[in-house]
């Protein structure tokens, strides 16, 4: 059996070859596939301006560190600056909130979130990298912590599945 819109597209009438018209739009409106296109415009190669990195922005205690990886990968402060901001709200995570309202109790808890946008080759990657290495360790023992914690649920998942039956078969 054919479905409805296969048949109904089998049965419908079509524009005569060459005429561009569609005899199925109000007054025989211009076919898309047929109607001429405009002529192509060039890409615009120019970026738009973006306003300097103000390294005040930094907190004290993390700019000589942005600053020394930014001087060892040779490329623009602000992307290390991105990826240390971006690492210590990952650290910092739920202790601190914001009241986005003065006289409101309105908490909200923000995610950071961080981009580097440049051009190929200006060590976007491994500036953001670097910035992030200190997260390794973290992550390192949150991934152990896990897996423990995983086995335990596993294993008392089991231990209680095998109650549960034991209790079914009496």
């Amino acid at each position: 059996m054919r479905s409805g819109r296969r048949a109904a597209s089998r049965t419908r009438p079509r524009a005569p070859a060459g005429t561009g018209t569609d005899p199925t739009r109000p007054g025989g409106a211009p076919d898309r596939v047929t109607a001429p296109w405009p002529a192509p415009q060039p890409i615009p190669s120019g970026l738009p301006p973006v306003p300097a990195f103000d390294g005040r922005l930094v907190p004290p205690a993390l700019a000589p560190w942005v600053a020394d990886i930014a001087e060892r990968a040779q490329c623009p402060p602000d992307f290390v600056a991105v990826g240390a901001l971006v690492a210590a709200a990952a650290v910092i995570g739920r202790q601190v909130a914001i009241r986005p309202k003065r006289a409101d109790d309105w908490t909200v808890i923000p995610n950071l979130w961080g981009l580097a946008v440049g051009r190929p080759g200006l060590m976007k990657s491994a500036a953001l990298a670097e910035a992030l290495t200190p997260l390794a360790p973290l992550m390192a023992d949150a991934r152990i912590a896990y897996e423990r914690e995983r086995v335990t649920h596993r294993f008392r998942h089991a231990e209680h599945r095998a109650r549960e039956q034991a209790l079914t078969r009496r």
